[in-house]
This record gives C-alpha cells, sequence and structure tokens, in this order.
C-alpha cells in the first residue's frame, strides 16, 4: 500500500510541477461582442468574433476582427489597442489608400510575409489584401495583372498564368514567383517568363494546407498574389 501512494503522490507532484508554468490569461477584448477601445488597454475593449491572430518579431498581436470587419493591433510594450485597417463597415474600398479607410468584408486570416508585410484574407470580398509598410497603404494587385491560378484547390500541381491588364503577356520581362506556408516561411522561389502564358508550381512535396503566393516583377514590385490549396 505504501508503494501506491508513494506512486501516486509522484503523479501528482509530477503533474502540478509540469502544470505550475502554464497560465492563461486575456490579452484582448472584455467578454461582450462590440467594437470599441481603441487607444486604450486591449483587456478593456470589445472585438466580435475574433477569427485569425498573427504576431511579428517584436511580439504586437494582429487580429482579425472578424464580425467589426477590421484588423487590430495590440502593442506588446503598451497593451495598447488600435484599428489599423478597416473602419467597421463591410465592404471592398479603399485600394491604394491608408488601410484604416479602407473597408473590408469580414476578414478570417492574417499572414505575415519576410519583408513584415500583412496579408489579410478578406473573406466575403473573396479577395487577399495586403498591408504594405513600404507604401502606407492597402493593395489587391489583380488591379495591375491578371494571375490565375488552377486547378485551385489541387493535388499540389498548379498551373500560374499571367498577363497584364491588356490581357497580353509581356514578352521582354520576367517575374518571379515566391511561395510561403502559413508561417511565412519561404518553400518555392522560381523565375518564369510571363511570355510562355502557363508557367507550373509543383508543391506534390509539401503536406497539405494552404499557402501563400506572390508574383512579383524584377524590380520587386508585387504583381498578384493569392492562396494555394493543397489537398492530399
Amino acid at each position: 500500500m505504501k508503494k501506491y501512494i508513494l506512486v501516486l503522490l509522484f503523479v501528482i507532484s509530477c503533474f502540478l510541477h509540469s502544470n505550475a508554468q502554464w497560465v492563461i490569461n486575456t490579452i484582448a477584448g472584455d467578454g461582450t461582442p462590440g467594437y470599441s477601445g481603441d487607444g486604450g488597454l486591449a483587456t478593456t475593449a470589445q472585438l466580435a468574433a475574433p477569427a485569425g491572430i498573427v504576431t511579428d518579431d517584436s511580439g504586437n498581436v494582429y487580429i482579425a476582427d472578424y464580425r467589426n470587419n477590421a484588423i487590430r493591433k495590440v502593442t506588446a510594450s503598451t497593451g495598447i489597442i488600435t484599428t489599423i485597417a478597416g473602419n467597421g463597415t463591410p465592404g471592398y474600398t479603399g485600394d491604394g489608400g491608408t488601410p484604416a479607410n479602407a473597408t473590408l468584408n469580414y476578414p478570417d486570416g492574417l499572414a505575415f510575409d519576410t519583408l513584415g508585410n500583412i496579408y489579410i484574407s478578406d473573406a466575403n470580398n473573396s479577395v487577399v489584401r495586403e498591408i504594405s509598410e513600404s507604401t502606407a497603404g492597402i493593395k489587391n494587385m489583380e488591379n495591375l495583372y491578371y494571375v490565375n491560378v488552377y486547378p485551385n484547390p489541387g493535388s499540389g500541381r498548379f498551373v500560374l498564368s499571367c498577363h497584364s491588364e491588356s490581357g497580353v503577356a509581356d514578352e521582354e520581362s520576367d517575374v518571379i514567383l515566391n511561395v510561403y506556408n502559413v508561417l511565412g516561411q519561404p518553400i518555392l522561389t522560381k523565375t518564369l517568363r510571363s511570355a510562355q502564358g502557363d508557367n507550373t508550381i509543383d508543391l506534390s512535396s509539401q503536406p497539405a494546407g494552404v499557402y501563400l503566393y506572390r508574383v512579383i516583377s524584377e524590380t520587386g514590385s508585387l504583381i498578384g498574389q493569392g492562396k494555394l490549396v493543397v489537398e492530399k
């Protein structure tokens, strides 16, 4: 009996010790759905169905505030919450302008790339929006080029076609394709000849999931972006 008691005490001690390291806290939202609190502590602010969260290298937290049609930021050093994109009204406006003046339509996901640009899954608008620090604006780069990827979802092999607004491929320029996983880590970089029309993206060696692709010009300008869904 003493043997079993000692074993039980040892198990309880290990359980308490392993769980003593973990503490749960609320970092944003007061538990009441709503849209308030910008400029104050995030814990006293109201959110409405937060659907996606990412952090940057400084520990700041970015929240896709789904039903508020906004992207909120909690600054790590102060705990202050602000709105960085979306004005609270559902819609699809603001490309090329200040992100806070743009309208989103139920954003449900966020991602960073290695350059610090923020990507928003603008769910009900069926687009991916970009907040670029270099331009201080929000963009949907499909306005510049027609970039099409098919089949999507796919088994891992996709075909990408890239044409200018005129619908004609630029015979003189190359474009660069970058593909990232959901952590923002690059998994594929490929130079494509836009005049070829169709180019193959091979992600068959990658696990099933969602990936982000970006097509940039030789000068580094973003000309197209979106999601690739790999199904196995």
